[in-house]
């Protein structure tokens, strides 16, 4: 029974286990595993990385105070114009307050929240005056009728009012300001008093300022609120300071030293901030008030008109003090920039001809976020300034400013020995003294000769003895007399072979000889002494002789091997200054070395030796001294601009080049660009050729078209602050999913089929340059590397399998720094039904189940079929056994057939073969060629061959029989399966009283067209023939009809033979005893006669007789064998051999030595053969070879093995033959050679003519 279960289910279990298994493996697959690894981002590789030096932009700051603000108004999404409040919450998004709503800012887009009468739960009211965010997720916001927490995550408010009739709500519904306690809660300034706000119980204490003398409440508009280290409250109001202890509930006036300031009664108190040093700022509306608390001193910064380092207005709408301890005074007329070590402030105020200005001079609120980044507040909009934007310096015009730049459009500058910067523009020279921060104007006077020949200014020179050389557009040169603040020009003079050979100068350049290098407009080259002030001139051959005189020279520079680069409009010139040996280079588009284009902007040979060429339109180019050629750098490879006006380059082997796109710089060894534009500082993104120069210092300077700009190249660093990542929109099937909470603060989205994809779009919080932000996302459990998205903020997943997964999202800022940390969004896909877990269980143990019951049912098909397997292989095999007792049937009749057994005995085989085969219950042969019919019949219950029975079997009538009879000599086949119906079809139904059989098969037996009768199978039951059963009928009647044929043709060939014999005998008489007798009688009828005359010949003559007797006897007993062959067997082979040699001896009178030394008896087969071989070869003997004396010898020979070996020798010596002449059918040597071969034997022949012949075989066998 155990074996039986575990041969059934066994295999079930198996299957089932090795279901779950896959199912299991496959489930824990489809799950994303929590620590699978995510691939890493880009890393910054440069020098240039690291924390930037603000020392050094602050410095910077306050030196050139020109800031540049980047503006949001409405034109990008903000509500309202008046922006009054602003706060960064804990995801990094900015929200402002407006006179129309709350805004929330990623950096991209706005999304603003406004009061709705309808909805309890909008904010309280448009009107918003202050903000504080706690960092957990609220934002309390102060309205112009109510305060507000507003939930960030779940976009709601929670609104407060004031009710007279309820002491435990806040004091008045226009909330000025909202200060955290230090402890716990907030301090609230309404238009009624302070007011203390426990968040926990939901409850206001209200507080009044009372009037000590009378008890009466004064005014108590709380405009700021400040707590020290002592948790004392300083409450800024609208006519003055106050003190408020939390712990006695009392108001008291300040000190005595700042009582005074508000006896007053109208100085309003706005704001109140502490410094990093521990002083405390109070912006009222009229002024500063510092406070420094060590020394207990106050000072009052006021606004004074005639004071340009004074306040720009008294009224302080706030203070901030930065990260980088700058402060900052906002007003209602401008922005004020304290410089302590001065003691004075910068004003900054908006200008309508600079869009990078402030939006408005009323600012309300400053804050700075977690980058750095800081927030001015403006009725105009929102400001921001980014401090990284003064690693460059920016100086430009400011109209009806003088101590700033003259012109915009710098074309030239100069730093001098003495330090002063000479900054040549379009209209006119500056001086700049960097360290009072001074301009000092040049300009032409056509009624002073001394003056500037020319106001724009193409090119300025320090000689080496200090000497200011200014090259103009159309004066010509000019050398400056720094003592007399004059100028001697030096114009040209057609009539004066040695003067200036051209007024417009393009480039000025003092050799290592002293002498100098002036470059023109018109491709001349002149060359001056200083110390001759003589001119000599230089032509620039082109191959374009039309354009000759345009091709201005842009740039000259002398490598340190001496050669002059000049480069031109027409193409570069390298020049000997000695042998005044000129070659040009130009571009060939049929050659890659050659010059990228022919329009030359600038030169510059660095530390290495290296020739580098700015062209205008095909970018950067690098002299290959050895190979003669020059190699390219174009935008494609990073360059900024193809036009490269200037180049500079650095201690630490990096280029600086100019553009007409900003300033790249780049690095020769790794061949990278890294990309400067206006949003970083820079003058513009348009510079102008020839206005660079680099300082003893380092410094380099860059002219454009709105001004220069200045920077040390070490100071310039990437931000190395990386920004946070937040989601800005999520949406399945084409709607948002966050609905009810903000976007940002969704960490799991679950989705279900069929909605198994979704779309998003993240922000990086980082507001500085947003467009050059980088973005990748990559979704954990499904990527295998992070999708880089580039400045594309959104991205996609469709078709997701079911499983969690974990969306990563980060950031890259405008240096492409990413963040370390991403932010993550866990993602649940609901599979289908079909793919739940414990659907796909139960589809499992199901399939498991069925995959059982389909195996149990298999194994049940199995086993039928393999029962009717076995049952169509049993009857296959019947049937094949039956097929092969049927070969082996006819196989024996062949046999019995070809054999020497009579006709009676094969028929009868042929019969009883037939019965067994067939299965028929009685079969009959019935012969038609004699009367009575012959038959020979067999019945199932006769058992054997044997028992056959030659007469009529008792139960057979003989009307059946003759019935029978009569269907035979019809000779054809009848297949009945009905015997009864076929009776009666032949209306012979007066045989139906002697037919107990159903079926029957007549055969006819034919050989040729010979009917020799037929084969009858009789049935007892139904029989429905097949071919098979009809092709073994007639197999048997065409075996019946062969041994008939066979007996018929046996006869005539036994009588043939008969007569052959009788023919052979009497041919053998006639031959051999006939002729022997003949000899004999002869001698007889002499003998008397011969004996009577010579006695001796007579005795002679008698032993002839008596010879040819005994010859004669021997032959007579050699015929008598023949005709009983039984007697060769019989007889001894000595006694045969003799009675041959006696033949012989007769008929020849040959002597035959005849020796048989073998007594045990050979073979049959092996002892007829050596008696007919010895006979045949005696014959020969006596016929052909003429002998005297023959050898007949039978002997034995051991072998090996117990085996004996029997050799017949048959000698003569008579006349021999050359075998080789003779054909093996001749003398009976072919009869020989078989019957040797039939019985195994070697048989060998050795004769030569004159020798004699000898015959030996040899046979190996046991002797029986």
């Amino acid at each position: 029974m155990k074996h039986i279960f575990k041969q059934r289910y066994l295999p079930i279990l198996i299957n089932i286990w090795l279901v779950v298994l896959f199912y299991t493996t496959g489930c824990s697959a489809r799950v994303p595993p929590g620590d699978s690894q995510i691939p890493p981002l880009p890393v910054v590789q440069t020098d240039t990385q690291g924390n930037m030096d603000t020392d050094i932009l602050v410095h910077n700051i306050f030196q050139n105070p020109n800031l540049r603000f980047d503006h949001i108004s409405i034109q990008q999404g903000l509500s309202n114009s008046a922006v009054t409040a602003g706060v960064q919450d804990e995801h990094g998004i900015i929200w402002f307050g407006t006179f129309d709503g709350l805004n929330k800012y990623n950096g991209y887009e706005f999304v603003v929240y406004r009061h709705n009468s309808d909805d309890n739960s909008s904010i309280s009211d448009n009107i918003i005056y202050d903000m504080y965010a706690d960092g957990k997720g609220s934002l309390w916001i102060g309205t112009d009728n109510g305060l507000s927490r507003f939930d960030t995550q779940l976009q709601v408010s929670e609104n407060y009012y004031s009710s007279e009739s309820d002491t435990t709500t806040i004091s008045g519904n226009v909330i000025n300001v909202i200060y955290p306690d230090q402890n716990a809660g907030l301090w609230i300034g309404t238009e009624s008093g302070l007011n203390f706000f426990d968040i926990q119980t939901g409850i206001f204490s209200r507080y009044y300022i009372l009037d000590d003398d009378r008890g009466s409440v004064l005014a108590n508009v709380i405009l700021s609120i400040y707590q020290d280290s002592d948790g004392i409250l300083w409450v800024g109001t609208e006519d003055g300071l106050y003190l408020f202890n939390p712990q006695t509930q009392i108001f008291r006036p300040p000190s005595p030293s700042l009582r005074s300031y508000f006896e007053s009664g109208d100085m309003a108190l706005r704001t109140i901030q502490e410094l990093q040093d521990g002083s405390l700022w109070l912006g009222t509306n009229q002024g500063v008030l510092s406070i420094n608390n060590e020394r207990n001193e106050v000072h009052w910064y006021q606004t004074l008109s005639s004071d340009q380092n004074s306040l720009s207005d008294a009224t302080i709408m706030d203070i901030f003090e930065d990260r980088n301890g700058m402060i900052w005074v906002a007003t209602t007329k401008g922005l004020n920039l304290f410089n302590s070590e001065l003691n004075q402030f910068i004003q900054i105020q908006r200008r309508a001809y600079n869009p990078y200005s402030l939006s408005d001079n009323l600012i309300y609120r400053i804050f700075q976020d977690k980058s750095g980044i800081l927030w001015f507040l403006t009725a105009g909009g929102v400001d921001t300034f980014n401090i990284r934007t003064k690693q460059f310096l920016h100086y430009f015009n400011i109209p009806e400013e003088p101590n700033s730049l003259v012109n915009n459009l710098v074309l030239s500058i100069l730093e001098d020995k003495n330090g002063y910067l000479w900054i040549g523009t379009a209209n006119g020279l500056d001086r700049l003294d960097r360290k009072s921060n001074q301009f000092r104007h040049f300009l032409n006077n056509k009624n002073n000769f001394t003056s500037l020949s020319d106001n724009f200014i193409t090119a300025m020179l320090e000689d080496a003895n200090g000497s200011l050389w200014i090259g103009t557009d159309q004066g010509g040169l000019n050398w400056y007399d720094p003592a007399n603040e004059t100028f001697l020009h030096f114009p040209s003079n057609p009539a004066m072979q040695n003067s200036l050979s051209n007024n417009s100068i393009s480039v000025m350049l003092q050799d290592r000889d002293g002498i100098l290098w002036i470059g023109t407009a018109t491709g001349m080259l002149d060359r001056m002494d200083p110390k001759s002030m003589r001119f000599e001139h230089y032509v620039l051959e082109t191959s374009d002789p039309v354009n000759q005189l345009k091709s201005r020279i842009r740039a000259i520079i002398q490598s340190r091997n001496g050669d002059l680069w000049l480069g031109t409009s027409y193409g570069l010139y390298r020049m000997n200054p000695a042998t005044a040996e000129i070659i040009r280079f130009t571009h060939d588009s049929a050659e890659t070395g050659s010059l990228s284009d022919d329009f030359i902007l600038s030169l510059y040979e660095d530390r290495e030796g290296l020739i580098w060429i700015g062209t205008y339109g095909g970018g950067l180019n690098v002299y290959d001294a050895r190979k003669n050629t020059f190699k390219h750098y174009t935008h494609t490879d990073g360059l900024a601009n193809d036009s490269v006006y200037g180049i500079l380059e650095d201690t630490r082997g990096y280029l600086w080049l100019s553009t007409n796109h900003g300033i790249s710089r780049f690095s020769p060894q790794d061949e990278s660009f890294v990309n400067y534009d206006v949003r970083d500082g820079l003058q513009s993104n348009e510079f102008n050729e020839r206005a660079y120069f680099r300082n003893s210092a380092g410094e380099m300077f860059f002219g454009g078209v709105n001004g220069l700009t200045t920077f040390h190249p070490e100071h310039i660093k990437v931000n190395s602050i990386s920004p946070a990542t937040i989601l800005t929109r999520l949406d399945v099937g084409g709607q948002p999913v966050a609905k009810e909470i903000s976007t940002e603060s969704l960490q799991t989205l679950t989705l279900k089929w069929p909605e198994n994809f979704f779309e998003f779009s993240f922000a990086a919080v980082n507001y500085f340059q947003q467009e050059e932000n980088q973005y990748a996302y990559f979704l954990e459990g499904f990527d295998k590397t992070w999708n880089m998205n580039g400045s594309l903020r959104f991205g996609r997943y469709t078709n997701l399998p079911g499983g969690t997964y974990t969306l990563h999202l980060n950031a890259a800022n405008e240096d492409g720094v990413w963040n370390p940390k991403t932010t993550q969004i866990t993602v649940n896909v609901i599979p289908p039904l079909w793919e739940m877990p414990l659907f796909q269980l139960g589809i499992v143990l199901l399939v498991a189940i069925m995959a059982g019951g389909s195996y149990l049912m298999k194994m049940r098909s199995i086993q039928v079929r393999n029962s009717a397997l076995e049952q169509l292989v049993e009857e296959r095999t019947a049937e094949i056994q039956q097929r092969q007792h049927v070969a082996e049937g006819l196989r024996d009749v062949l046999f019995l057939i070809n054999s020497n057994r009579s006709l009676e005995e094969s028929l009868n085989f042929i019969v009883s073969a037939t019965h067994r085969l067939t299965h028929a219950d009685h079969v009959l042969l019935l012969g038609i060629r004699v009367e009575p019919v012959s038959c020979v019949t067999v019945r199932r219950s006769q058992k054997n061959a044997g028992q056959i029975d030659n007469s009529l079997v008792e139960t057979e009538s003989d009307e059946l029989i003759h019935w029978l009879a009569e269907l035979a000599k019809l000779g054809e086949s009848l297949v009945v399966s009905n015997l009864y119906g076929f009776i009666h079809r032949r209306n012979e139904m007066h045989l139906l009283q002697f037919v107990h059989y159903q079926s029957m098969l007549v055969v006819p037996i034919l050989s040729g067209d010979d009917l020799f009768g037929s084969l009858i199978l009789m049935y007892e039951q139904h029989q429905d023939f097949n071919d098979e059963e009809l092709e073994m009928a007639d197999s048997f009647a065409d075996q019946a009809a062969l041994a008939i044929g066979n007996s018929q043709l046996r006869e005539r060939v036994e009588q043939m033979a008969i007569v052959a014999e009788r023919n052979r005998l009497a041919r053998d008489l006639h031959d051999a005893v006939t002729q022997t007798l003949f000899s004999a009688s002869l001698i007889s009828e002499a003998l008397p006669t011969l004996y009577e005359a010579d006695p001796d010949e007579g005795r002679q003559l008698l032993t002839e007789l008596s010879q040819l007797s005994r010859g004669a006897l021997a032959e007579m007993r050699t015929l008598l064998i023949e005709l009983r062959p039984s007697v060769v067997v019989e007889a001894k082979l000595l006694d045969l051999f003799r009675q041959l040699a006696e033949s012989a001896i007769g008929r020849t009178g040959v002597q035959i030595n005849v020796k048989v030394e073998i007594q045990e008896a050979l073979p049959e087969d092996v002892h007829i053969s050596f008696y007919r071989i010895a006979q045949e070869s005696l014959n020969n003997v006596v016929k052909h070879a003429r002998a005297s004396h023959v050898d007949l010898w039978l002997t034995p020979l051991n072998t090996l093995n117990g085996r004996s070996s029997a050799v017949l020798l048959i000698r003569d010596d008579g006349i021999g033959f050359d075998p080789a002449t003779v054909r093996t059918d001749r003398f009976g040597l072919k009869s020989i050679q078989e019957r040797s071969q039939s019985i195994g034997a070697h048989f060998s022949l050795e004769s030569r003519e004159g020798c004699g012949t000898l015959i030996k075989v040899e046979w190996q066998g046991r002797l029986q």
